[in-house]
């Protein structure tokens, strides 16, 4: 995985790009503090498959993927095969502990597979 922090100059100064070029079913920290989430980006262009890009108001610990016992996620945002999707929070999604996110094939809380290629997915927090 090729996870990447940036800061964003300009209007949008104390903002931070997350950008994970292999984003899979592994979690991953996005912030291990409090929050908003501006934006959210989803290249799955690669895959003919949906994706769904679960992000949890917990500390990466506290989360589990997929199975019978997995985490259920505070945000599911899909994105179909072979396109872009782009969300945006004006005001900013509050997460109030941390954040954590995974990609994943499946929306349902047990969902736990990775897709194949993997997508590229950016988050905008501050």
């Amino acid at each position: 995985m090729a996870v990447s922090l940036g800061h964003i100059p300009g209007s949008y100064i104390g903002q931070t790009l997350i950008e994970d070029t292999a984003a899979s079913a592994t979690k991953q920290i996005g912030s291990t503090s409090s929050g908003n989430m501006y934006q959210v980006y989803i290249d799955n262009t690669g895959n003919t498959d949906p994706v769904y890009l679960k992000i949890w108001d917990l500390a990466s610990g506290s989360v589990t993927v997929g199975g019978g016992s997995g985490t259920h996620p505070d945000f599911i945002f899909p994105c179909p095969g072979s396109t872009t999707r782009q969300y945006n929070f004006h005001d900013g999604l509050p997460f109030g502990t941390a954040l954590t996110y995974a990609v994943t094939t499946a929306a349902a809380t047990s969902g736990s597979t990775a897709a194949s290629p993997t997508p590229t997915i950016r988050i905008s927090i501050g």
